[in-house]
This record gives structure tokens, sequence and C-alpha cells, in this order.
């Protein structure tokens, strides 16, 4: 049996584990579509690293949650997705939609008064005026931001890296937090493999990938993954469906408002885009605490992070 102290440890090991099993199937996505023409390749040349990212991915953690369970560390059985938030499949589209519709409607809520207002200024088309073309671009490019970056990240932080925290006797807040520096951590990993693939050398010490500032980058992403956390906790059953619906939608936000992801068809905003982009953070985390506390109120949940056996090694 180990300690209080050998558990955190544990944890937190576990925690990093899957950030760092997160930056080696992102980096080699990442190499492989910087071979096959980076951003500006068409969609069939960058679905399969995409996909190849989230079959490793889940795929890894998944297998590695399965070998504690059948030995007994956990509670909740040996089942796909068991502990993860990934069970329920009714339920986990329920949740899917209900992150993406707090994010769209604190987009909306944020963002459009900004638009009318004249805090925001285009500076090009965000989407095709034909219609048909528009919903093309709109379906490729959630495909690609779910299967390469959603799905990995939420699967490894608030699906493998939170629930291993939570299970070391970490609180929801401190798992939270925990959880966030791995995901603030990430990027920058996941470039030195992707770099390191193509045979490029490491970037200098405080550099991050996208070339943003580090400061700018660190806190969107630590306000981003606070958010997800919290909206890890928006159900009863703890699904990390929200947490893929808020993602997903976010992503897709930032690449219309911020210009993210360059040659998406992205649209590049004035420098007021990225403080109205972190007021739709905040706002869609209040409503996730606000949807959490209801939660608590109501029946027990049945799924989510669950508690380690006293007697586990």
């Amino acid at each position: 049996m180990q300690t209080p102290r050998a558990q955190r440890a544990t944890g937190l090991g576990r925690a990093l584990l899957g950030g760092g099993v997160l930056a080696l199937g992102s980096g080699c996505a990442a190499a492989l579509t910087a071979a096959a023409g980076g951003a500006d390749a068409g969609f069939w040349r960058r679905l399969p690293p995409a996909a190849l990212c989230t079959v490793l991915v889940v795929a890894a953690l998944l297998a590695l949650r399965r070998r504690r369970a059948r030995a007994g560390a956990v509670r909740g059985g040996a089942g796909l997705g068991s502990g993860l938030g990934l069970d329920g499949g009714v339920r986990l589209l329920r949740a899917v939609a209900l992150g993406g519709a707090v994010v769209l409607a604190a987009g909306a809520a944020v963002l459009v008064p900004a638009a009318a207002g004249g805090l925001l200024r285009w500076e090009g088309a965000a989407l095709p005026a034909d219609p048909p073309a528009a919903a093309r671009l709109l379906v490729a490019e959630a495909v690609l931001v779910l299967l390469l970056r959603v799905l990995p990240a939420e699967v490894a932080l608030r699906g493998y890296a939170l629930t291993a925290l939570r299970e070391s006797g970490a609180g929801r807040g401190w798992a939270a937090v925990l959880a966030t520096t791995v995901f603030v951590l990430a990027p920058s990993a996941s470039s030195a493999v992707e770099r390191a693939v193509l045979g490029f050398p490491p970037v200098p010490v405080g550099a991050v990938p996208g070339g943003w500032e580090p400061l700018t980058q660190a806190l969107l992403l630590a306000l981003l993954g606070l958010v997800l956390a919290a909206a890890r906790y928006a159900t009863r059953e703890e699904s990390l469906g929200t947490c893929i619906g808020a993602h997903l939608a976010l992503l897709l936000l930032l690449r219309v408002v911020a210009g993210a992801g360059g040659g998406t068809g992205a649209v590049a905003a004035s420098p007021s885009a990225l403080p109205l982009v972190a007021a739709t953070l905040v706002a869609a985390g209040l409503v996730f605490v606000l949807l959490h506390r209801r939660a608590v109120r109501g029946p027990a949940r049945v799924a989510g992070p669950v508690a380690v056996l006293p007697d586990a090694a």
C-alpha cells in the first residue's frame, strides 16, 4: 500500500506520462503534415496524419488505463474509456453538444456586440461567399481539428491526466491546475518532437510554436486549460464529451477570430481579438462552473474520475 505522498507522486507521474504520449503523437503527426505540404496541403493529404495522431494517442492511453484497471489499481473495470469520461454513447454525444453550445453561446455574447461596436476589425473573408463551399470548408476544418488537436488532447489531459491526479487524492481544483500546467507545456514538447523527426535543430529555450509571444500563448493556454477542466466537471457524469465539444468550438472560433492556423481560410483580426477571445473563455468557464454547481446538487454521478483502492500498489 502506497503512502499518500507516494500516491500523489505516482499520480503526477502518470499525468506527465499522458502529456508525453500527447507530445509524441502530435509531434509525429505534425512532422508528417509538414512533409505532406503543411497547412497549405489539401484536406485529403492532411487527414492521414491527423487520424494517425488520434489513433496512436487514444489507443496508447486506453491501453495504459485498461492495464491499471485489470491490475485492480482503480475501480470502474477495464472497459473502453472506463474512468476517463468516455462511457455511454448517447450521453457522450449529449455532452459534446453541451460543451459546444456553451462555447458558441459565450462567443456570440462577447463577439457580436464587440463587432457591432467596432472593437473587432475583419481584414478578410473568413468563409467563401458560396454557401456549399463555406459548409465544406467548415466541415473539413472541424474534422482535422478534431482528429489532430481535440481528441488527442482531451483523452490525454482532461481524460487520462486529470483522472490520474484525482485518483491520487488531488482535489478538483489542484488536479485542474496540474493538468493545465501539462497542457501549457505540451505544444513546446510537441514542437521539439516534430523538429527531431524532421531533423531540424531544437528551437531556442523560451520559443513557442506558431510565432506568438511566449507569455501570450502561455496565458491563453492556461486559461483554455482551466476552462476545459471546468467543462469536465460540468455534468454529473463528468463526461469528457463536454471537453471535446468545448475544445472543438473554441478552436474553430480561434480560426475565425484570431486568425489561428494560417492557411485554413481564417481571417486576420485586429489586436483587440485576443482579449475578446479571452473574454469568451472566461464567459464559457463561468457557465461550466454554474453547471457543475447544479450537477453536484443532483443525483450522484455515475462516471468520471474514481478513487484509488486502498490496497493499490
